[in-house]
């Protein structure tokens, strides 16, 4: 396997190239059922139920707080091959690019 991703469960952290990105529980549950659906649009009020264990609220924003958090803290530890994108009206999506 020669993944320079390694998503581990135990400190709900993932290491990237021998270096942790240092993502909160939440922020790692959310990243990893991102990364476990590739490619795949989950709706809002799914990743609610998932990562929040709560019902979603149109005007609850913290699940775009955490993605805006996993997106910063993939930038800063050089990730490009993840980027997670919005989808307007439906939810969010995880792109894995090959580097």
């Amino acid at each position: 396997n020669d993944d320079p991703l390694r998503f581990d469960d135990g400190r709900c952290d993932l290491e990237h190239e021998g270096d942790w990105v240092g993502f909160t529980a939440t922020e790692y549950r959310l990243l990893k059922l991102l990364y476990s659906s590739a490619e795949e649009v989950l709706s809002k009020p799914f990743l609610y139920q998932q990562v929040l264990h709560r019902g979603y609220s149109q005007h609850d924003r913290s699940l775009d707080m955490h993605i805006s958090n996993i997106r910063r803290k993939l930038t800063r530890a050089k990730i490009a091959g993840l980027r997670v994108e919005a989808v307007w009206g439906k939810g969010y999506l995880l792109s894995r690019q090959e580097s």
